[in-house]
């Protein structure tokens, strides 16, 4: 019963000092990604025509399938498909739950804007990307992100899971939110 409680003691005192626990491997597929939106930002992108293509992992601190924390704390593994492939889908997946038509090859259609991605930076703390956006076959605009996640609030590896695919929300959600992003997708046309 003491050694129980020396334990119990211990593990709440290296928690409230702030040190870490290591959470373990967190397992993650684009498949049980479930995001939510604001009204505003749904009303805003329903019915805009996307194709998200060319999603690039140029990120030195990831593996292929994988990404971690720089604390250590925990590593992401995606179940089902490279790094750059689940962002992608996770973006289809947050696309149609936004209300966007999401196209999964690109076609002749003056309405279709092209979203690809570039990511330099992805870890539990933060995640840099470049972005560019397509419209009419021209470039409209290519704009650097660094977002910044707040911190994880518990290491159980449930909250750790439902954190991660959070971000992804985090991501998406601050992409389109970008006043110059913004206005690539729902301006008019080049030549409107």
């Amino acid at each position: 019963m003491r050694s129980h409680a020396a334990v119990a003691l211990a593990t709440v005192s290296l928690m409230t000092a702030g040190v870490p626990l290591f959470a373990g491997t967190i397992e993650l597929t684009h498949t049980e990604y479930a995001p939510t939106f604001s009204p505003v930002l749904k009303q805003a992108y329903q019915g805009t025509h996307v194709y998200f293509y060319d999603f690039t992992n140029e990120a030195e601190d990831t593996g292929l399938w994988s990404y971690g924390s720089e604390t250590k704390q925990a590593k992401y593994k995606i179940q089902d498909n490279r790094l750059n492939y689940y962002l992608l889908y996770c973006f289809q997946v947050a696309g149609r739950s936004l209300g966007m038509l999401v196209y999964e090859n690109q076609v002749p259609d003056s309405e279709l804007r092209e979203l690809s991605l570039v990511f330099t930076s992805w870890s539990h703390e933060r995640f840099r990307a470049r972005v560019s956006v397509n419209r009419g076959g021209m470039k409209r605009v290519e704009k650097a992100f660094q977002i910044e996640f707040e911190a994880a609030r518990s290491v159980l590896p449930g909250d750790l899971k439902q954190r991660a695919y959070d971000c992804i929300t985090r991501i998406f959600t601050t992409i389109l939110e970008d006043k110059e992003i913004r206005g690539a997708f729902l301006g008019p046309a080049a030549g409107s």
